[in-house]
């Protein structure tokens, strides 16, 4: 190839370097002695395995064509869960029964592919190279049985056990969380063998229950000595000479509003009413960018984080301490730099113009959302009271809030999505142990900061786009066809007219009907998961729920990198640096910074929702037997998850326990009819339900009904089979 493009022998690495690139992206094939051929000449495919437990799996394709191939458990070979593998390709699906579990919640094959039920998928194939192994560690509990050792894997990252030859064990005692290595990777089934490297403790306990999804996800923990002596340098308050040449806004009415165990504090408001009647919003940013330099020791360190890690007893920062939690962080009554964004707009949130600065702010106020509520509502939630300084602040929350009102009512008009999708809350002891769980609630104080963060996440979209600055953007793909396809006789089954092609107003006019109705959340579930997911990428492709053109992440340079990067560039084109030789420096990098951030992100809240979903199981596993008022929230073929309208608990009612009847499976409005009682179950539906079994080592709840509800409306019909 080389010699066909008559390339120079210095370029020669360079090629070698965009064929592995092109490779990874699965765009091109690997084959032998140095050759290459386009992915679409052969019939071998690049993809991430993903296991559906014992059965068979699913390989989605690192390309972002076509569907995810259906691989029976014989042809994975070696290939374990996220391993990188080479897969032959056929056109034949073998049919199959149902698949096991498999919560709807955790992250699978992309959006749009491999969602559905075994058997379902128009391709097969046979796994013929692994490429790359997902992990070299695993985590699970040690156990003896006889002279046996054995280890059962957490979760479903191994199909089977592994056991433990003599002298491998670490002295791990039964019941103890261990990590391991496999000492071999067997063909899939077989038992494999393993190595204890590391006896982590008896589970339950919330430092064990850290480590395991630390370890288990791979969250980058201690930051490189270099990183750490960089950060350690920095003055810890603004030098005299750099505020002098700033923009001081000092005096401007400025405040910050955080939830009430917020970790770090990187953005402030402020308003301002104008002679002229317009407002002037002020959204001030930490600036990140003058204390970390692009490619210096904490930037490398950020960039290979991608994001923090907020877990329910530790937040694992992007950035050292020493910035995220105190220089950077915009505590009250410090004078703190910022890059603030100045969003001139008329009282009813039309933005006219948008003035970027570097800044000196000093913040008035460390206001939580439980406070600015009460103060906008008039009355403190239980327990707590008005702040009695709420009347210094009061004329301007009300004003920010009424901006915040209309701002929110020209994104609905121009088709805007708004899914509420509650999240649970776990209240942990001083020890880190549980005490409860309750719903994350969200009121008119988040709304009001959600709705200025967005203002200016686009406002300083539509300024790079313009400038034609390198940056990383955030994208959200319109739905897919196929998807809108399947999802549009859910929407008719609930009343909704509506046909094909869907657009964002229908999806938006069902979001309105279900808001207030007991499947509320299940049914805005569902449309989650028709939508494709929001992800950063080097273009403008516009972004689908927010209904915008120009959209980037600004306002979090403390725990994001996509952010931090904005900032940097930024910092360059406000100071006068944004030369071309600097512009190509940035061009070079944003691609491959994006796609490492959006891989970060999707670890980050895999491991967060990991170790909310263990301590959830935990919790519960006192209550065997209890009943709860839930939420039907997916059908298959094999049961239905539900989730518990108390404390969020999410679970499986197998479709063996139903034993009232025999249940029949509508793929096409996706709920299960029974034969002679007519009785139906679907998205939606609140159940009374039994927990039958709370699970921490595979990571899975069952329920079984104690109710069902009434026959289908007449005129309903079903099919399939169970």
């Amino acid at each position: 190839m080389a010699r066909l493009l008559r390339l120079p022998r210095k370029e020669f690495p360079a090629l070698c370097e965009l064929l592995s690139s092109l490779a990874a992206e699965g765009h091109v094939v690997s084959t032998h002695m140095g050759r290459y051929t386009a992915a679409e000449r052969t019939d071998l495919v690049l993809g991430r395995v993903e296991l559906r437990k014992e059965h068979f799996a699913f390989v989605a394709p690192v390309s972002s064509e076509g569907e995810s191939i259906y691989v029976e458990r014989e042809g994975l070979e070696t290939a374990l869960q996220g391993d990188l593998v080479e897969v032959r390709t056929s056109q034949e699906t073998p049919g199959a029964p149902p698949a096991g579990r498999r919560d709807p919640h955790l992250p699978s094959a992309p959006r749009g592919r491999g969602r559905r039920g075994r058997g379902e998928s128009s391709r097969s194939g046979v796994v013929v190279r692994v490429v790359e192994r997902a992990r070299e560690t695993y985590i699970g509990s040690f156990c003896r049985a006889g002279s046996q050792a054995l280890i059962i894997p957490d979760g479903h990252s191994l199909p089977v056990d592994a056991r433990v030859p003599a002298g491998r064990d670490a002295g791990a005692s039964s019941g103890e969380k261990v990590l391991f290595r496999l000492l071999r990777h067997p063909r899939w089934g077989d038992r494999p063998e393993a190595e204890v490297l590391e006896v982590l403790g008896h589970p339950g306990s919330p430092a064990v229950d850290l480590r395991v999804v630390v370890e288990e996800f791979r969250i980058p923990v201690d930051y490189p000595e270099e990183a750490l002596a960089l950060a350690g340098g920095l003055a810890a308050a603004p030098l005299a000479a750099e505020v002098a040449r700033r923009e001081d806004l000092r005096e401007l009415h400025v405040i910050t509003i955080d939830p009430a165990d917020a970790r770090d504090f990187d953005d402030a408001v402020s308003l301002e009413r104008l002679p002229d009647g317009k407002l002037r919003l002020g959204v001030h940013i930490a600036d990140v960018a003058y204390y970390v330099k692009p490619d210096d020791a904490i930037d490398r360190e950020a960039r290979r984080r991608g994001t923090s890690v907020y877990l329910p007893s530790r937040a694992i920062h992007m950035l050292p301490e020493r910035l995220s939690s105190q220089i950077c962080s915009l505590r009250p009554q410090e004078d703190h730099l910022t890059i603030s964004a100045m969003i001139t707009c008329t009282a009813d949130g039309h933005p006219l113009a948008t003035r970027m600065a570097q800044t000196v702010i000093r913040s008035r106020r460390r206001f939580t959302y439980e406070e600015v509520s009460s103060i906008l509502e008039g009355h403190a939630p239980d327990g707590q009271e008005i702040p009695p300084d709420a009347a210094d602040h009061r004329e301007t929350l009300t004003t920010m809030r009424a901006l915040a009102d209309a701002m929110r009512g020209r994104r609905l008009d121009r088709g805007a999505l708004e899914l509420e999708i509650p999240r649970p809350r776990l209240v942990l002891d001083d020890k880190g142990y549980m005490e409860r769980i309750s719903r994350d609630l969200r009121d008119a104080s988040h709304g009001l900061i959600e709705e200025f963060m967005l203002a200016a996440n686009e406002a300083v979209a539509r300024i790079l786009h313009q400038q034609q600055l390198p940056h990383i953007a955030r994208i959200h793909m319109p739905p897919r066809p196929q998807d809108l396809e399947e999802l549009l006789p859910l929407l008719l089954d609930r009343g909704l007219k509506a046909r094909l092609p869907l657009d964002r107003h229908d999806l938006q006019r069902f979001l309105f009907q279900v808001r207030g109705t007991p499947g509320e959340f299940a049914l805005n579930l569902l449309l989650l998961r028709t939508l494709q997911k929001a992800r950063y990428s080097p273009n403008q492709e516009g972004h689908y729920a927010l209904a915008t053109d120009d959209y980037v992440h600004f306002t979090s340079p403390i725990r994001r990198y996509p952010d931090l990067v904005v900032h940097q560039v930024l910092t360059g084109f406000l100071e006068g640096e944004a030369s071309e030789s600097r512009r190509r420096w940035w061009a070079e990098r944003v691609g491959d910074y994006a796609l490492h951030s959006s891989k970060c992100e999707v670890r980050a809240e895999s491991a967060e929702r990991e170790l909310v979903r263990l301590k959830i199981i935990e919790f519960l596993q006192d209550r065997i037997g209890d009943q709860f008022s839930a939420i039907v929230i997916s059908v298959h073929e094999f049961g239905v998850f539900v989730q518990v309208e108390e404390n969020l608990a999410e679970g499986l009612v197998h479709v063996r326990t139903l034993q009232d009847d025999y249940y029949r499976y509508e793929p096409r409005s996706r709920f299960l009819y029974g034969d002679r009682s007519g009785k139906t179950l679907r998205i939606g539906d609140r159940l009374q339900v039994r927990l039958v079994r709370a699970d921490p080592t595979h990571r899975e709840i069952d329920f079984e009904f104690v109710s069902l509800r009434r026959p289908p409306r007449r005129g309903q019909t079903a099919g399939g089979a169970r």
